[in-house]
């Protein structure tokens, strides 16, 4: 039966009998088997990019807990990013090399002997921390936006308590959207296959499994897996690129509405340096946020290219669709790796940190005694003059 397709609503759990059993031809079974791209993505692509990510990131916390100039409100958050990109890591490599190694019997994605509970890992972990990551950079995206056009609004309500709820709530929201869109994937479903009498299928599974569910009715799986799994990405992409389009015109705006202000020659260099850090802190995150709607570009592309091929009847064809969800995933990975890079190329703060903590010696510069202070008086214009306050000189981030 040549027109087999894992979207059948057939399903068995018990023995083959010949009425519900698959005969595939020697053409579509090949599509069954894992392709040269599949080895090489599981076996190599995927250890080397999970395992460099969770060194890097590691390394990151490391820092962020020895270093005390790091423990500010927005490694808080970035920190969580890190954490976030390490439990995907670690699920995805430990994912991929059970289905792989152990499971599929030459089947690709096979995943009958892993069960319902390897459905439920599969789903829940990788769509939890996923939304997760989205959640939590537009949250760092936001709390910059407010500190940074808001200063005096945000100075009276920041600190480490509001921090700390902010991020449960992301969690506890990425938890309860992921959790929704794995319903699609939760349950196993079963297929009786007779594989053609060749050499090449002669030790394959007579029962195989996918990650499916029948819970979900089929229109409506379409619907949540392509669309509402879209939702956080376009919305955070829009709400972020608003946020630092913003974020730009204030810092803009700022050197022409300080340049009439008479300030000593210590004020002014302060006010400089912290300037010129907030800037620093901006870029980086900018680029960061940058990286990772690139990363996530192709994943919303494959959803659209489906979508369309849904509505309209005509689906793009698997050599389309396949190379582009295997891409779309090693982006992912990747984006869960550069992080720490991103941060010690665009900001010399963390290069130092990073330094400072791995014991590596430090080059410094010799500094007035104003611009080595961990604290800088900075005064904030809104408009007009507003009395200076004390602020870290980590573009106004708190310390916790």
């Amino acid at each position: 039966m040549g027109n087999f397709s894992v979207d059948t609503d057939f399903s068995w759990d018990g023995p083959c009998p010949l009425q519900s059993t698959y005969f595939f031809s020697e053409n579509y079974a090949r599509n069954f088997l894992w392709t040269d791209f599949d080895v090489a993505y599981i076996s190599l692509v995927i250890p080397i990019i999970s395992t460099l990510g969770i060194i890097m990131n590691g390394g990151f916390l490391f820092v962020v807990a020895r270093i005390k100039s790091m423990h500010t409100i927005t490694n808080f958050y970035l920190s969580n990013i890190a954490i976030s990109d390490m439990l995907l890591l670690v699920s995805v490599l430990i994912q991929d090399s059970l289905i792989f190694h152990l499971f599929s019997s030459g089947v690709a994605y096979n995943a009958y002997q892993g069960g319902r509970a390897y459905c439920s890992f599969y789903a829940i972990s990788r769509e939890t921390f996923y939304v997760v990551s989205v959640s939590l950079v537009t949250l760092v995206t936001a709390e910059r936006f407010h500190a940074i056009c808001y200063p005096l609004q945000h100075r009276m309500v920041e600190g480490k308590g509001r921090a700390v709820k902010l991020t449960v709530a992301t969690w506890l929201f990425g938890i309860g959207y992921g959790t929704t869109l794995a319903l699609n994937y939760l349950r196993l479903t079963v297929y009786c296959v007779e594989w053609p009498p060749t050499p090449e299928f002669v030790n394959m599974p007579r029962i195989i499994g996918f990650c499916q569910t029948d819970i979900v009715p089929a229109h409506i799986a379409i619907f949540t897996e392509e669309v509402v799994a879209s939702l956080p990405f376009i919305t955070s992409l829009f709400l972020t690129s608003f946020m630092y389009l913003q974020i730009y015109r204030t810092l803009s705006r700022r050197p022409n509405q300080q340049a009439g202000m008479q300030k000593d020659a210590a004020t002014e260099q302060q006010t400089a340096h912290a300037e010129k850090t907030r800037r620093h802190v901006a870029r980086m995150l900018l680029t960061n946020t940058t990286v990772f709607f690139v990363c996530n570009l192709p994943a919303w592309i494959k959803v659209v290219m489906q979508m369309v091929g849904y509505f309209t009847e005509s689906p793009y064809p698997r050599e389309v669709i396949v190379p582009l969800f295997q891409v779309a995933n090693v982006m992912a990975l990747v984006n869960s790796t550069v992080n720490p890079i991103i941060y010690n190329v665009t900001n010399p703060r963390y290069r130092q940190a990073f330094r400072e903590a791995f014991g590596l010696k430090i080059r410094r510069q010799q500094q007035g005694t104003s611009n080595s202070r961990a604290f800088a008086t900075v005064s904030t214009v809104a408009q007009g003059s507003v009395p200076s306050s004390h602020v870290p000189d980590t573009a106004e981030d708190t310390h916790i």
